[in-house]
């Protein structure tokens, strides 16, 4: 083998292929500037039956990239402590496959109804409710995965969805999870999330069994293994992509991925308990869990976004006030019509204590203004409060700039510094960002 290779990439090159012959867990032993390697398992049969497939007399070579390797057995007996250990290894991975709850699949698959997105609000009476801004009518999968969990959308023809979707929802960015009953027959788990998550068509269809759970079709083993076969055509070096990446779900609502950050999945009420296993770690307080589902819909989110940004544009507000304002809508801290309703407190602070000073403000209400939530009083979203905390970060900048001024004294402005914005622009906010910043393109 390559004498620059070392044992990291040669790890992970051999981890899916030792994994189909039944080998776990194995040793390795790479130095760099070695034109070998030694790999030790726990049960030698395996590693026969891997020999048997890449070895010297195997069906087919073992590759590293596009470079052939010469696989052997060794001249040299283990080490029995390190194949004890290797042993041990591999038992305990199998008890963990056995404790772990399946549906009887190879992994954890579960069946839903419909999805819908939206956002959290609240009635009168201060309960959470669910406004509804986009529903999607395809049936599909949710796969609770290592790291994250994929929910898989069948094509719907009849509803002018003609291409299979994925979205990819990390437990990192999972800010809350809350069980709900529907009727008799259904129940809903919604999905609270920090950031939009990542929307995919699905190109391919010869893996979508690994979407569904369901067997593979013969033509699913056959097209990989006549991709993988070189027969004097084009190269195989550039691989074709499976996934596409996508902006929204459908083209009338792209608005929704960015600033609907509550995602809602319909489930028979059979599968509830099974699938509230994987999430209950991310769940509010049981006390709030497993009530009837209270929804709502005022209007689209585009709509919203509309309106708030003609209000925007009518105001007298500056650059940096009208960036926090929306920087506190695209985070989801606000919706567009909460901010809308806002807009007129934010304009008479800047008259009165100016544009930075209210900037500062509206930024500062981001750290203050929690998650909404079962568990989260209403009043903390009533438009009085928001102008309460509004005038008390006016109040607060004021105070720490004076407080400086007094320690360190005022100092002239530099003429040659500008004051700069940062912003990590999304494949979701893209267009958003090119639309109101255009005038400033480079």
């Amino acid at each position: 083998m390559p004498e620059h290779v070392n044992h990291v990439e040669l790890r992970n090159s051999l981890k899916d292929k030792l994994r189909r012959y039944d080998i776990l867990a194995f040793d390795l032993f790479k130095k760099t500037g070695n034109n070998w390697a030694i790999v030790t398992v726990a049960e030698p049969d395996n590693g026969k039956k891997f020999l048997s497939q890449y070895g010297a007399r195997g069906l087919q070579p073992l590759l590293l990239g596009f470079i052939a390797l010469h696989c052997k057995v060794s001249n040299k007996k283990p080490d029995p402590l390190k194949v004890v250990t290797l042993l041990q290894k591999e038992e305990g991975i199998r008890s963990r496959r056995v404790q772990q709850p399946t549906t009887g699949a190879s992994q954890p698959i579960f069946p839903f109804q419909m999805l819908m997105t939206g956002v959290w609000s609240y009635d009168r009476q201060g309960r959470l409710i669910f406004d509804q801004k986009y529903r999607d009518l395809r049936v599909g999968s949710i796969t609770f995965g290592r790291h994250a969990l994929v929910i898989y959308l069948e094509t719907a023809t009849a509803h002018g969805f003609d291409w299979h979707g994925r979205i990819d929802v990390p437990y990192a960015i999972l800010e809350h999870t809350i069980s709900f009953v529907e009727d008799a027959h259904r129940g809903s788990i919604t999905l609270t999330l920090k950031s939009p998550p990542k929307i995919y068509q699905i190109v391919g269809t010869d893996d979508l069994h690994l979407y569904t759970g369901k067997q593979a079709t013969a033509s699913a083993y056959a097209l990989p293994m006549l991709a993988s076969l070189n027969l004097g055509g084009a190269s195989n070096s550039r691989r074709i992509a499976k996934l596409e990446r996508l902006c929204s779900l459908q083209t009338h609502y792209d608005k929704c991925p960015a600033l609907c950050m509550v995602y809602k999945l319909v489930l028979p009420r059979a599968s509830i308990n099974q699938v509230w296993v994987f999430l209950k770690d991310f769940s509010v307080p049981e006390v709030h869990c497993r009530k009837n589902a209270l929804s709502t819909f005022t209007s689209a989110i585009e709509t919203e976004l509309n309106s708030l940004e003609t209000a925007l544009s009518r105001s007298g507000l500056h650059f940096a006030e009208k960036f926090q304002v929306l920087a506190l809508v695209f985070e989801g801290t606000l919706t567009p019509r909460v901010m809308r309703e806002l807009i007129g407190s934010i304009e008479a602070s800047s008259r009165t204590h100016g544009s930075k000073f209210t900037a500062l403000a509206v930024r500062n209400l981001g750290r203050q203004i929690p998650t909404p939530g079962p568990y989260v009083d209403s009043a903390d979203f009533q438009i009085t409060s928001l102008r309460k905390a509004l005038v008390d970060n006016v109040r607060n900048a004021q105070k720490a700039e004076l407080t400086y001024t007094t320690i360190h004294g005022k100092r002239k402005q530099q003429e040659h510094l500008a004051l700069t914005y940062k912003a990590t622009v999304t494949p979701t906010g893209k267009s958003q960002c090119l639309t109101h910043y255009c005038d400033y393109a480079c």
